[in-house]
């Protein structure tokens, strides 16, 4: 069985029916979050998903699980700024170009 088989699997399971509702709050652990959110991707195909992180690392962490639930096509990462909003810096070309 692959890894999207199972996102597959995951988008069915009764639990994630309360996201049909615009107000939804759905909670799991952390080491579910990847396989969660990949069947929420796998339930809502045709919308565009959108999760947010505490931190850039926690996103990254995620990303790399999602890769192999969805396919690196359909997870993308949007890097960090690297700069504070008070700071007279702009962020750098590289991060401005993953973005």
């Amino acid at each position: 069985m692959k890894l999207r088989d199972l996102a597959l699997l995951a988008s069915r399971d009764p639990a994630l029916d309360a996201t049909s509702t615009i107000d939804a709050t759905l909670a799991c652990s952390e080491i579910a979050r990847p396989l969660v959110i990949a069947g929420l991707a796998e339930r809502w195909s045709n919308s565009t998903l959108v999760v947010a992180t505490p931190t850039g690392t926690a996103a990254q962490m995620i990303h790399d699980d999602l890769v192999h639930y969805v396919g690196a096509d359909n997870a993308l990462l949007f890097p960090a700024w690297e700069t504070l909003p008070f700071e007279r810096v702009s962020p750098s070309v590289e991060s401005m170009g993953k973005r």
